[in-house]
């Protein structure tokens, strides 16, 4: 059985798991958001744009869902603290 402290550092630690990639994605968001720049900038085609903007989906929905974790592993250690 684990006590409560390692419980706590558990839940700390998935946390910065989630936030380590929360800062990946969140670059990864800034760099195709300039791709998009780019190519609406050239008037390229639509395919294109298309797929890039299908990347900047699905790379935000990753964003959301780790922000998600990170806000219920923040109010569950504050149940267990209190």
């Amino acid at each position: 059985m684990k006590t409560s402290q390692e419980i706590i550092t558990m839940i700390e630690s998935k946390a910065s798991e989630h936030e380590a990639i929360v800062r990946q994605v969140a670059g990864d968001v800034e760099i195709i958001r300039k791709k998009l720049a780019e190519i609406i900038q050239a008037k390229a085609a639509k395919e294109v744009l298309m797929t890039q903007t299908q990347a900047m989906m699905v790379l935000k929905d990753r964003l959301m869902f780790h922000k998600a974790c990170i806000l219920q592993l923040n109010d569950l250690l504050k149940e267990i603290k209190q």
